[in-house]
C-alpha cells in the first residue's frame, strides 16, 4: 500500500500521466506481474518518475517490424510479461482467425534475453494447446519466414530487435504466407494482446515431452540453404570477398551460402563470435544502414584486396556494403553505398544475367516501397518489368503484394531502401543471402573485364541519369518524443508547405488518408490506392521523380525524411564532372532536409 499511496501523490503532482498511474498500479497489485515488481520499487525509491512514465504510459505496438523497445519493466518495455501477452494474444488469434493444429514456429537472434523469450512464446502457445516448432540455436528472420512456409505453420515467431542497440530487444510476428503480419492481422493480434489479463503456460520441458514443443533438427536448414543456392546467376568466383555478421546470424546464412558456392571468402574474426552487447562496434549500432557499423569489415577488405566488404544486421535480413573507389572521391580508397545503390547494382546484375542466358520470365516483376530509388523504375522499363510500388515503408507490404501475384507472374526482385532485398518466392521477408550473392558475383563479373563496382555504377548513372537519394533522421525519444512525432506530422498536414528550399511543390500526398492534394487549392485531385500509414510526401514534378517524404519510424522514436532529386543522363560527363554533379545534387538535397526540419519548430 506504500507503494499505492506514492504513485497517487506522483500522479497528483503530475510527475506520471493517468494512464501510467493504472498501469503501474495493476503491476503492483497483480499476482502475475510479480516478476517485476522489485524494478518497480527500485525505480520509485529512486524517484526516477521520467523513466517509470515511460515504461507504463503505454503498451507497446506492432510497427513496421513488429514489437521492440528497451527491456525492462513495464507494458512499454520487452520483458517475460509482455512477450508473454503478445503469445497470449497471437494465440487467441489463431483460435479465431486459423488453425491451431498448424503451429508456430519460433526462432531467435543473438540478443539479451532472445533464447529465454523464445522458450516463453512456446511455453504460452502450449499452455493454449497450440504446438510449436523451436529452432535450438540462433537463425535469421528470413529463415523463419522459410520456415513457417516450409513447415506449413499457421505464424511464425521471431525473438530480435534486428539492427536496435543493444539494450532492446523484441518480437516478430509472421503469418501464414511468410509475411510479417498486415492489416487487418497485424490490429487484430494487437487487439487480443491489450485485452490480455492471464496468461495460460505450460511448464517448457513438460511441453517438450507432451510434443507440443518440437525441438528442430537440421533438415531446415539444409533446404533453406538448397533454396538460396539456386538464386545463383553466376559461376564467376574471381573476386575476394569480406564479411561480417556483426555480431548477429549473418554466419547462419550468408556465410554459408557464399562458402558452399566456393567464393573466396574472408570473414573479420572478432564480429564472428555472437556479442549482444556489439562491443567492436562504433557506438555499438549494428546498423548496415550506417557506415560506422562497416568499419572493421572495410578494413579487413582493404587490408586482404577484396573486391567488395558485406555486412549483415543482427538477425541478417539487411546487408550493407562498401567498395573501393578513387583516392579523389575518398582519401581512404573506400565508399559506402546506400540501400538504394546496392539495389540499383543487383537489380541491374539480374536483368544481364537473366538476359544474357535467354532466362528472363515472361512477365517478371519489381515491388519497392515508396521511397526506394526511381531508378529502378527506369531499369525496368527499358527490360519491360512490370513495377509494383508506392508500398508502405516495411517489407512485409512487399511480402503481402508477393503472395498475392498471379501464377502467371514472377517476382523478379524487392527492394526498400533501407537495405532490405529479395528475390527468392520461398522466403516471403528480406534476406542478406540472396543480396550477398548477386553483389559476390558481380563483384567477380566485374574483376574478369578489369571492372570495378563503383566504375560500374558510374556508368548507370551515365546510362539513366543520376539518382540522388539522402535519408536523415531525428530522434524524439520517450513518451515526450512521441508527442512530439505527432505534433510534428499533425502541423504538416494541417499547414503544408508551398515551398521547400526553392523548389516549388506541385502536389502532396497524405498517405494517412491515401489522398493527393493540389498544395494550393488544398482540393483532392486523387487517391492512392495501398495501404493507410503515417506519411507526407511533396513532389516537385508531375512524375514525383522528385519528391521529400517524412515518415515515423514504426519501431524507434524518429521521424526519417528523405529527398530524392534526379538529374538527366550526364552521358559526356568526365569523372571530375560526374564526381562534382554528386557532390551539388547531395547539397541541393541536403538542403531540402534542412528545411523539412525548420518546418518543425
Amino acid at each position: 500500500m506504500e507503494w499505492i499511496n506514492t504513485i497517487e501523490q506522483a500522479l497528483q503532482q503530475r510527475k506520471i500521466c493517468r494512464e501510467s498511474y493504472v498501469n503501474l498500479r495493476k503491476w503492483l497489485t497483480g499476482v502475475e506481474y510479480r516478476d517485476g515488481k522489485s524494478q518497480i520499487e527500485d525505480l520509485i525509491r529512486a524517484e526516477n518518475w521520467t523513466e517509470l512514465d515511460d515504461c507504463f504510459y503505454r503498451i507497446i505496438e506492432f510497427g513496421t517490424g513488429g514489437r521492440r523497445g528497451p527491456r525492462g519493466v513495464g507494458p512499454n518495455r520487452i520483458n517475460l510479461r509482455t512477450i508473454g501477452e503478445s503469445a497470449q494474444g497471437l494465440a487467441e488469434y489463431i483460435e479465431e482467425n486459423g488453425d491451431p493444429s498448424k503451429g508456430v514456429v519460433v526462432a531467435f537472434d543473438t540478443r539479451h534475453g532472445s533464447p529465454e523469450f523464445a522458450r516463453e512464446v512456446c511455453r504460452v502457445l502450449a499452455g493454449n494447446g497450440i504446438p510449436s516448432f523451436l529452432y535450438p540455436d540462433p537463425r535469421s528472420t528470413p529463415q523463419l519466414s522459410f520456415s513457417i512456409r516450409h513447415l506449413r505453420t499457421q505464424a511464425g515467431c521471431m525473438i530480435s530487435a534486428s539492427h536496435n542497440p543493444p539494450a532492446d530487444n523484441g518480437i516478430k510476428v509472421s503469418w501464414e504466407d511468410g509475411g510479417q503480419v498486415v492489416p487487418p492481422h497485424d490490429t487484430g493480434i494487437i487487439h487480443k494482446v491489450s485485452r490480455v489479463r492471464s496468461i495460460h503456460g505450460m511448464p517448457f520441458q513438460e511441453a517438450v515431452r507432451g510434443g507440443m514443443i518440437t525441438i528442430l533438427d537440421e533438415s531446415p536448414d539444409r533446404e533453406y540453404l538448397s533454396c538460396l543456392r539456386s538464386l545463383s546467376l553466376s559461376d564467376a568466383r574471381d573476386a575476394k570477398i569480406a564479411f561480417s555478421p556483426l555480431h548477429g546470424v549473418g554466419q547462419t546464412n550468408v556465410v554459408k551460402l557464399l562458402e558452399s558456392l566456393n567464393f573466396d571468402l574472408v570473414t573479420v574474426p572478432g564480429q564472428m563470435k555472437p556479442d549482444p552487447e556489439f562491443s567492436t562496434i562504433k557506438n555499438q549500432l549494428p546498423n548496415p544502414e550506417l557506415p560506422d557499423a562497416l568499419e572493421l569489415v572495410t578494413h579487413l577488405a582493404a587490408s586482404t584486396g577484396a573486391a567488395v566488404a558485406l555486412a549483415s544486421d543482427p538477425d541478417a535480413d539487411r546487408l550493407g556494403a562498401a567498395v573501393p573507389c578513387p583516392a579523389s572521391v575518398n582519401p581512404s580508397g573506400w565508399v559506402f553505398l546506400t540501400g538504394n545503390q546496392i539495389g540499383v547494382l543487383i537489380l541491374d546484375h539480374i536483368l544481364k544475367r537473366l538476359q544474357s542466358f535467354g532466362k528472363m520470365p515472361r512477365n517478371p516483376v519489381l515491388i519497392k516501397t515508396i521511397v526506394t530509388t526511381e531508378m529502378m523504375d527506369a531499369l525496368c522499363a527499358e527490360a519491360g518489368v512490370e513495377v509494383i510500388k508506392d508500398l508502405l515503408v516495411g517489407f512485409k507490404y512487399i511480402a503481402e503484394q508477393t503472395a498475392k501475384l498471379p501464377p502467371e507472374k514472377d517476382l523478379l526482385f524487392a527492394c526498400e531502401e533501407s537495405h532490405g532485398y529479395n528475390r527468392g518466392m520461398f522466403v516471403r521477408d528480406k534476406d542478406a543471402a540472396p543480396a550477398a550473392l548477386y553483389m559476390a558475383e558481380l563483384a567477380s563479373e566485374l574483376k574478369r573485364t578489369g571492372g570495378t563496382i563503383y566504375g560500374h555504377l558510374n556508368a548507370l548513372y551515365r546510362k539513366y541519369g543520376y539518382y540522388c537519394e539522402e535519408t536523415r533522421s531525428i530522434y524524439y525519444p520517450g513518451k515526450s518524443g512521441s508527442e512530439t512525432m505527432m505534433k510534428i506530422m499533425d502541423k504538416l498536414r494541417r499547414d503544408p508547405p508551398g515551398e521547400i528550399a526553392g523548389y516549388r511543390v506541385r502536389r502532396i500526398i497524405d498517405r494517412s488518408v491515401n489522398e493527393i492534394r493540389d498544395p494550393g487549392s488544398r482540393e483532392v485531385i486523387g487517391h492512392v490506392k495501398q495501404h493507410r500509414g503515417n506519411v507526407m510526401i511533396f513532389h516537385f514534378d508531375g512524375q514525383g521523380v522528385n519528391r521529400l517524404t517524412a515518415r515515423p519510424s514504426g519501431t524507434e522514436p524518429k521521424i526519417k525524411f528523405y529527398a530524392q532529386l534526379r538529374s538527366p543522363a550526364p552521358a559526356g560527363f568526365s569523372d571530375e564532372e560526374l564526381e562534382q554533379l554528386k557532390s551539388d545534387m547531395a547539397i541541393r538535397a541536403g538542403r531540402l532536409i534542412d528545411a523539412m526540419s525548420a518546418l518543425e519548430s
